[in-house]
């Protein structure tokens, strides 16, 4: 699911609905290269855990849809946080049937093994979104392992893997390119649609690079926006099926999730923000949540 639009316009001022961006882990396993990440925070500890379950069933009565999206850091880092609070909303959902649930991990993917996407998807976590930068050799230039290695073979065997299942889930693929990657790009699509084009639970959605705070902005070249869209149309013709398009038209009304009242980032230290990016900005950060499931607004930061 895209956080532009949960809800749509008129969903973004409703309080019976709930979105929630938990962030387990602050950490990652790579260093890409236009990475805008810079929180350095551990894992959840378990007073925070017990946090977030509290303040979900504060509100889960009150609530028709409730959209929890898992983000990082890479949050498979913390799987057992996700796990445990997944299982608890699964159990918790039993005396409220009726709302509308939905979970979601954004990943790098190369945790997401077999065994790690059943066990997710039969807690509710069904939507994945993993980034891919192009071919191979592509790939492993930009989205590197702390130690230098490629990290391309790993996510593409586990794509593999969901694939191969009879499991029930959508994969959204971030395919990003730059103005020196672009041409390259059609080289992944060629493998995405030889590998899934046939496969109805996996989408796809095309982005550019673009600078949002990470230290070596200042190097990347980027596109216009005309220019960007003169790469992705020809992007979107090479893809076998156009229904697996992920597509926002330029005309249809979004609003972005940091401007909603009735959404929250909530941080593996228990604070909360605005938006995932620069979320340990202290610029971003609203206030803190008790363990009894409390929010409580620092003003002294507004």
């Amino acid at each position: 699911m895209d956080p532009i639009l949960f809800g749509g316009i008129p969903g973004s001022f409703d309080d019976r609905r709930l979105q929630l961006f938990i962030i387990p882990a602050g950490k990652c396993k790579f260093r890409c290269t236009y990475c805008y990440e810079r929180c350095n925070l551990g894992h959840m500890e378990p007073e925070v855990v017990q946090a977030v379950k509290a303040f979900i069933d504060r509100r889960l009565e009150h609530l028709d849809t409730l959209s929890v999206e898992w983000f990082g850091g890479d949050p498979l880092l913390a799987k057992p946080v996700i796990m445990d609070v997944a299982q608890h909303i699964s159990s918790s959902l039993g005396s409220v049937p009726s709302i509308g649930y939905s979970g979601s991990v954004t990943t790098n993917g190369y945790l997401l093994d077999g065994d790690t996407a059943a066990a997710l998807i039969r807690l509710g976590v069904r939507s994945f979104q993993i980034s891919l930068d192009g071919p191979p050799d592509v790939h492993d230039e930009s989205r590197v392992r702390a130690d230098g290695c490629g990290t391309f073979c790993e996510i593409w065997d586990n794509l593999l893997a969901l694939r191969d299942s009879d499991l029930s889930f959508d994969a959204i693929l971030r395919l990003y390119f730059t103005p020196a990657t672009a041409a390259r790009l059609h080289s992944l699509i060629d493998l995405v649609n030889d590998a899934f084009a046939d496969d109805s639970r996996f989408k796809v959605i095309f982005k550019a690079v673009a600078r949002l705070g990470g230290e070596n902005d200042h190097k990347l070249e980027l596109f216009s926006p005309k220019t960007e869209r003169e790469w992705i149309a020809p992007f979107r013709h090479h893809l076998f099926y156009e229904s697996q398009l992920i597509t926002h038209g330029p005309d249809e009304p979004q609003i972005w999730y940091a401007a909603k009242p009735n959404s929250f980032v909530i941080r593996a230290d228990g604070h909360f923000s605005q938006s995932t990016v620069a979320s340990c900005d202290d610029r971003n950060t609203l206030g803190c949540i008790t363990e009894d499931g409390l929010i409580v607004i620092d003003n002294d930061s507004r």
